[in-house]
């Protein structure tokens, strides 16, 4: 009796070591040749060896060793075992490309030179920031206007109003009290008033000015009058004589002594020159 089995012994190796076929050692039956005839080698008769279905990817599988007919067997031996799939070998993973790196920065341009313009006087408006020691804002019309350095006072007299409704001597006057005029000429209505029946007080620095309409309203009581601000010395020198007469007095007085002094006084055009 012919052994038809041991050829689907052979091992076809594929990458990792599959067996052939599904039974070893296939005994070929009775029959000559028999099973092994049909399905020599166990399964690599009809299908190639076990090596071609296991191939690994990476390196090829080998394929099975051809399967030998069984001996003297009137079967005819297995088919050759399929050669192994070659599996191919796994392509390398494909790399991410290399980060872009970022461009440079653009270097900054130097900065301008060139020397300031000499400045102007400091800006200002009437009743805002105080400016610098040693200035005053002079803004004529109380509003906007400029810091200036704060002038001595002259004693001619050229009346202004200033931005507190207070009646000051000449403009200089006023500067140098720190305050801006509103208008050329005394104060008209509002003027800060002061005297009468309530008494009221002038602002610190300034003088209740009683000059009356006419001799006759000396004889009226709690005169009014309205403030005024003057120099810290009043004029003298050459020049006309005093217009201004105190009630009740037969001299003639000029009208900034007369203020000083918080006389009530007229205008007297009959006094001497």
């Amino acid at each position: 009796m012919a052994e038809g089995g041991k050829g689907g012994n052979p091992t076809a190796s594929g990458g990792a070591t599959p067996t052939g076929g599904a039974g070893g050692t296939s005994t070929g039956g009775a029959p000559v040749g028999g099973q092994g005839g049909q399905t020599s080698g166990g399964g690599g008769g009809t299908a190639p060896g076990g090596g071609g279905a296991t191939s690994t990817g990476g390196a090829a599988g080998v394929g099975g060793m051809m399967s030998s007919g069984g001996k003297g067997g009137g079967g005819r031996g297995g088919n050759a075992g399929g050669a192994g799939a070659v599996g191919g070998s796994a392509g390398a993973a494909a790399s991410g490309g290399s980060a872009g790196s970022g461009g440079a920065g653009g270097r900054g341009g130097a900065a301008g030179s060139g020397s300031g313009g000499a400045g102007g006087q400091p800006a200002c408006s009437w009743g805002g920031p105080a400016c610098p020691s040693g200035e005053y804002c002079n803004a004529p019309g109380c509003g906007a206007g400029t810091c200036t350095a704060i002038p001595a006072e002259t004693s001619s007299k050229n009346p202004v109003c200033g931005c507190d409704d207070v009646t000051y001597w000449n403009s200089a006057v006023a500067a140098h009290a720190s305050m801006s005029t509103k208008s050329s000429g005394a104060c008209a209505a509002p003027a800060k008033m002061c005297g009468g029946i309530a008494g009221l007080a002038c602002p610190t620095g300034a003088l209740c000015n009683y000059q009356l309409n006419g001799s006759a309203l000396c004889a009226v009581s709690d005169r009014a009058g309205t403030c005024w601000f003057l120099p810290a010395a009043c004029p003298s020198g050459p020049g006309f004589g005093p217009n201004t007469r105190a009630c009740s007095e037969n001299s003639c007085t000029a009208d900034c002594a007369l203020i000083k002094a918080g006389k009530a006084y007229y205008m007297d055009n009959t006094c001497p020159q």
